[in-house]
């Protein structure tokens, strides 16, 4: 196939998410299975590759399906498994998943999004232009999100069903009580202090929305571009 894709071929996409409780809110944080990254994958192929693709994935799947199973779910393999990665796979999961792979080819086209929830609560509490009239905005977002996802801190978690200026309050309350702390060690923490004193002056003049949208359509305006740059205009 052209890496460049046709304006004459018609492909088929099909579209996955890691979860569907995509909003934060006190509940979700504090979920066991709780994940920071909203995952997006979307697989598709030309659509007379079809019945090809599908033979070659059901061989696959004869292969690992129990008995008693219609189809092959991801609970096939366990989370406790993929605590360290391929290190805690067992052999058979290793087999089943090089088996999976093994039924792709360059035929199928496949894209991935990673967001980050956190990052994304963020960006629409911050999100105003006027908030970063003197300041690069991306490396001060970047930094609030990597404080609170470090951290975790209960304050904040525990605001998240709140009002977004509470929300606020609760992220400043965070950060003069990390401030403190490291005040302690300020010869180790100097400059985490630096970082998180510029945080609070930036947190201090912020207007906060009215409302969070928890609206994701980050990963589709990728897979536009994803699109585009291969020229695939019918799907």
């Amino acid at each position: 196939m052209d890496s460049e894709g046709s304006s004459m071929t018609n492909y088929r996409f099909y579209y996955d998410e890691s979860e569907h409780s995509r909003a934060i809110s006190k509940a979700t944080i504090k979920a066991k299975e709780f994940y920071d990254g909203f995952i997006v994958a979307i697989t598709g192929w030309e659509e007379d590759y079809e019945p090809e693709l599908e033979k070659r994935y059901l061989s696959f799947e004869r292969k690992f399906l129990s008995p008693d199973s219609k189809e092959l779910k991801s609970t096939a393999i366990a989370s406790r498994q993929l605590r360290y990665g391929f290190a805690t796979l067992s052999k058979a999961n290793i087999s089943l998943i090089e088996g999976l792979l093994g039924a792709l080819n360059e035929q199928t086209l496949l894209y991935y999004s990673h967001v980050s929830k956190v990052e994304f609560l963020v960006r629409q509490l911050f999100g105003s232009p006027h908030n970063f009239q003197y300041l690069d905005s991306n490396p001060m977002l970047y930094s609030i999100t990597k404080a609170l996802v470090t951290y975790r801190p209960i304050g904040v978690f525990e605001s998240l069903d709140k009002s977004p200026k509470e929300i606020l309050d609760a992220i400043r309350a965070f950060l003069i009580e990390r401030i403190e702390l490291d005040r302690r060690n300020e010869k180790l923490k100097s400059s985490e202090i630096e970082q998180f004193s510029v945080l609070l002056n930036t947190v201090n003049t912020i207007d906060p929305p009215r409302t969070i949208k928890w609206d994701y359509s980050m990963p589709l305006k990728g897979f536009s571009a994803y699109l585009k740059e291969r020229n695939i205009n019918d799907y």
